[in-house]
């Protein structure tokens, strides 16, 4: 069977040139794959140069009616443009190249917004001519009828949108992701000091690509003699604005020895809270999850800062759902359809309060022209809502290969070589990606000491904007 390259990428360490090792089983292969193309795939990420040249290629369909070191003529039914760049032959939309103009006119220089609507172009929109200035810049003079416009297109803007991979890299130019299991994380996690890291921009970048690659990673010496949550605050800001919820801006996940009611929440005396809450601040353990999959947007990043840790018992465990849902594919690939299709409702119930959203399992990146790439994953079984797929009739079948899907999904998942264990210590902060990483905590004996975390949250939104991803 031959495995697309990217999905190698991910589920395999590469030994050597030429041998790939499955990290399940832990057995060598040679997959069936050229490695030029590779290579170019490599290169395609990289872009190492821009282009150099660019030239139109005359098509049957267009007419030249001067010569070509003057201005090129293309007659008003074309639709279309076939453009050389570097020696590689790229065709563009001729709507799609006036939509993209990148002039005064069209996008406003210091706010970098649209100043026109899609819908004002004209169906018939067509070069009146074009030509190839210095560097390489291609010049367009469009066929509006009233007013003539011109607008002007660098290779390098030309070519960002000339195929699919290189829109992908534009937006998230660097988007590669490592699948890991727990021996991987435990060689690769990064633990960084925290009075540096707030002064410190290069060891910021460092976090943010260990957070896109990875995502998860340490801060330690975390000062935890302030109660209300000023280092984790200080910490989050870096990344973007602080999330406020129902819980606050930051939150407490706290044990108290011999309480009278497990049920109530630590950081709001006067907020009851039941058995939907109890796992985030009481001794029992706590499996594998996301937190907030009942919003309509989960946060991207959560930040858990340990102020006191005495107790035995309670680490805290980390999975990488990517990796897990990316086996499933590789062994079942029925099943982990299913998981794409199937929408899981979660909701929250609690002290007046009502949330509920649904969303299947797993959410490929719509940006990926291998649809190999996984953009988030949806997974907290402590907060689903009754199922309201059809579950009987002509979709039975189909709800039992999600069942099975979703059990394959959970059994990979609590595998002890998946696993990132580590204890929190005083001092130390976490943060992780709360849309692919999966977190749990054992349980731990309150009689032996305190446990006591501070919480808080960070959109993706803003991690993506600070990042550049």
């Amino acid at each position: 069977m031959r495995l697309p390259t990217s999905l190698l990428r991910s589920a395999f360490r590469q030994t050597s040139t030429r041998s790939w090792r499955c990290l399940p089983c832990s057995v060598a292969i040679r997959p069936q794959i050229r490695q030029a193309s590779f290579s170019k795939l490599l290169a395609v990420e990289t872009l190492a140069s821009p282009p150099a040249h660019i030239r139109p290629i005359p098509t049957s369909s267009a007419k030249l009616s001067r010569p070509p070191d003057t201005a090129h003529s293309i007659q008003e039914q074309k639709r279309d443009i076939t453009l050389e760049i570097d020696g590689e032959a790229h065709s563009c939309d001729t709507f799609f190249l006036r939509d993209l103009c990148p002039c005064p006119k069209c996008v406003d220089p210091s706010t970098r917004q649209k100043l026109f609507n899609t819908t004002d172009l004209p169906d018939d929109v067509v070069p009146r001519a074009l030509r190839v200035k210095s560097k390489g810049v291609l010049e367009i003079i469009w066929n509006h009828p009233d007013h003539p416009h011109v607008s002007h297109y660098s290779p390098e803007l030309l070519l960002r949108y000339s195929s699919p991979e290189r829109k992908r890299h534009f937006r998230n130019p660097m988007s590669k992701q490592v699948y890991w299991d727990g021996e991987m994380m435990r060689e690769n996690m990064l633990k960084t000091d925290y009075h540096a890291f707030l002064k410190d921009d290069e060891l910021l970048h460092r976090v943010l690509i260990q957070l896109q690659q990875y995502g998860l990673a340490y801060f330690v010496n975390v000062p935890s003699e302030n109660t209300d949550g000023t280092e984790i605050a200080n910490l989050g800001s870096r990344f973007g604005e602080i999330k406020q919820t129902f819980y606050g801006k930051t939150w407490d996940v706290k044990s108290v020895a011999q309480s009278k009611n497990i049920a109530y929440h630590t950081c709001s005396p006067n907020s009851r809270r039941t058995l939907t809450d109890i796992c985030s601040y009481t001794n029992l353990n706590l499996g594998l999850h996301m937190d907030l999959m009942y919003f309509n947007s989960p946060p991207g990043l959560q930040f858990l800062h340990c102020m006191r840790n005495t107790v035995t018992g309670g680490s805290s465990l980390f999975v990488d759902s990517f990796r897990v849902a990316t086996l499933l594919r590789l062994h079942s690939p029925s099943l982990f359809k299913s998981l794409l299709s199937t929408p899981v409702a979660f909701h929250y119930i609690n002290d007046n309060k009502h949330f509920y959203f649904s969303r299947p399992t797993v959410v490929m990146d719509p940006a990926d022209p291998h649809a190999q790439a996984i953009d988030h994953v949806n997974y907290a079984p402590p907060f689903q809502a009754p199922f309201e797929v059809e579950t009987a009739g002509k979709g039975k079948a189909n709800w039992r290969r999600f069942v099975a899907g979703l059990k394959q999904f959970a059994e990979i998942s609590e595998r002890e070589d998946m696993r990132y264990e580590e204890t929190m210590r005083e001092g130390e902060c976490v943060v992780f990606n709360n849309r692919r990483v999966l977190h749990a905590r054992r349980a731990f004996d309150t009689e032996t000491g305190e446990r006591w975390l501070k919480g808080t949250y960070v959109d993706w939104d803003d991690f993506q904007a600070i990042s550049g991803f």
